[in-house]
């Protein structure tokens, strides 16, 4: 699972478009925060108020919601990784009867578990970011790889591993194509990871701690739905 989780993420285009709730011990419901999903698996973040403290190989259910689909499904999964933080933990599933979840998907939401860019566009070479921790002096000086109107991914050349570790708080500021006025939001780390002398990370926009939230997510969906239309000659959506 490791290595197809790897490459084929995908974020959800906007709130609501996938929900999901973690059923364990026959009728014990817990609701989760959609992180990314892929061909084989989920990620979901749950609070620390509402963990249920699940480890690595538990078998559990996950109760899939979305406007596309006519009525809830209800799929087997196992925890495959498990990242516990301040504000809560990060978790894996593995979708153990992934075939039979996939023919009862209809195609709107298909797409989003094995076509990852049909939801996050590039920005092109050498985008700056700057990120900075909320409660530390921490600040680098980054490189935006990739956006959607959720969240972003980036890579910043230096440490940071306290800051930067998953469920944490940081401010990010950018420039997209295109346009002048820098965006900046407060952004929680989804994922994280060193390699080759970089610190690469995955972040979702804060509603709630950003200032003109829908204003500024407002610009990052535009953005991306006009780079996905030139890029496949997508109709108007109008």
């Amino acid at each position: 699972m490791e290595d197809e989780r790897r490459y084929y993420r995908a974020i959800p285009l906007y709130e609501g478009q996938l929900s999901v709730d973690v059923v364990y011990d026959e009728d014990v419901t817990i609701p989760a925060h959609v992180i990314d999903v892929s061909i084989g698996g989920i990620g979901v973040f749950i609070d620390n108020e509402q963990d249920p403290g699940l480890e690595t190989g538990q078998h559990v259910f996950l109760q899939m919601r979305s406007p596309c689909l006519e009525e809830t499904l209800t799929t087997p999964g196992a925890v495959r990784r498990c990242t516990r933080t301040e504000g809560g933990v990060t978790y894996g599933f593995e979708f153990l009867d992934w075939m039979g979840l996939l023919s009862q998907l209809p195609q709107e939401v298909r797409v989003l578990f094995n076509q990852r860019s049909e939801f996050r566009v590039g920005v092109g070479p050498y985008r700056p970011i700057e990120v900075r921790g909320l409660t530390s002096p921490f600040r680098a000086e980054g490189i935006l790889h990739d956006i959607s109107p959720d969240g972003l991914c980036f890579h910043v050349p230096m440490g940071g591993e306290d800051v930067l570790s998953p469920g944490r708080l940081v401010q990010i500021e950018f420039r997209l194509p295109g346009i002048s006025q820098s965006l900046a939001f407060v952004a929680q780390i989804r994922h994280s990871e060193w390699n080759r002398g970089r610190f690469y990370c995955g972040v979702y926009f804060n509603s709630e701690r950003t200032e003109d939230f829908r204003k500024k997510q407002g610009r990052v969906a535009e953005y991306v739905i006009d780079t996905m239309r030139g890029a496949r000659c997508l109709p108007n959506s109008k």
